[in-house]
């Protein structure tokens, strides 16, 4: 027998790859919302402290350049720019938050529909600038789903310290001194590489189980398909594994929910496949053995 011209084989070596690198990617990225928080935080201050350097070198480019140029180093520092003239708008880049002009110089941190932005206001004679970062990169709600809405990442900022909170200290020429706020990280959306890995393997995997099994004309490779599949449901149940994809319609329990083990359509898929499987193997068992007594009735 040439074991690699068997497809069986082949496929469960790709499979076998696929659940490796997903564990190991899973292992090594462990969720960690303290260590989460202390990365967006430090993500966070050298973004704010790089763009306070780049808009102030541009102070002029943004308060007395043209149009075009004001518009371009808004799109390329990545920032929601406004420019009024005597209050009134003269140039903008976005529409999507309400941003009001003062005729001070201000920095703030604020909060609107769940995304934080960073503030700038600028003003010299009768022109006043507005410049607004997206902080963590949040998007905003849907509003046409019907499902909850899970943001990747579940935070609050503030002015005060309260439990669990950590200190996010912005820094720059145009912010004022002290302006320290404080972050608390409640959850966040894992990397979901692994999980894709680690749901590809075990379906690879178990068809190569599976040719492999026929190509021998052995039985037992079905109880080995069979111990894979209850496995990986337990793991699942006890969200060791596929936790990231929970915001998939299959895996969540938003969409579909029955009980502890039929938590989503992915888990009642697994453990119905699984007890029909159990149904067969029982019926095939006690078919020769019904067959066999027939003959004396």
């Amino acid at each position: 027998m040439v074991i690699w011209r068997k497809p069986g084989f082949w496929l469960g070596l790709l499979g076998l790859a696929f659940l490796v690198f997903g564990t190991i990617e899973r292992l090594s990225n462990k969720k960690d919302v303290n260590c989460k928080s202390d990365e967006i935080i430090r993500a966070a201050e050298t973004d704010i402290q790089e763009l306070n350097a780049a808009l102030a070198f541009n102070e002029n480019r943004l308060l007395k350049g043209s149009a075009k140029d004001f518009l371009r180093l808004c799109d390329s520092l990545k920032l929601i720019g406004l420019r009024f003239q005597d209050g009134v708008p003269e140039i903008w880049n976005s529409q999507d938050f309400q941003l009001q002009p003062t005729r001070e110089n201000l920095f703030e941190l604020i909060e609107q529909n769940g995304i934080y932005l960073a503030v700038w206001n600028r003003y010299q004679d009768t022109t006043s600038v507005i410049l607004a970062y997206n902080i963590f990169d949040l998007s905003f709600p849907e509003i046409t789903s019907n499902e909850a809405f899970n943001p990747r990442l579940d935070l609050f900022v503030g002015n005060a310290e309260v439990d669990k909170s950590k200190p996010l200290r912005l820094r720059g020429p145009w912010i004022p001194k002290n302006s320290d706020y404080f972050l608390v990280l409640f959850d966040y959306q894992e990397d979901q590489r692994a999980d894709i890995f680690i749901f590809l393997g075990i379906i690879i995997l178990s068809l190569g189980i599976y040719l492999w099994g026929i190509e021998q004309h052995n039985r037992i490779w079905a109880w080995f398909n069979f111990v894979l599949w209850v496995t990986f449901a337990l793991m699942e149940r006890d969200q060791w594994v596929m936790s990231s994809l929970s915001d998939w319609p299959i895996f969540s329990s938003k969409i579909v929910y029955f009980n502890s083990v039929f938590r989503h359509l992915g888990a009642s898929f697994i453990w119905l496949f699984i007890g029909f499987w159990l149904l067969k193997q029982f019926l095939n068992f006690i078919q020769p053995i019904l067959i066999q007594k027939s003959k004396f009735w």
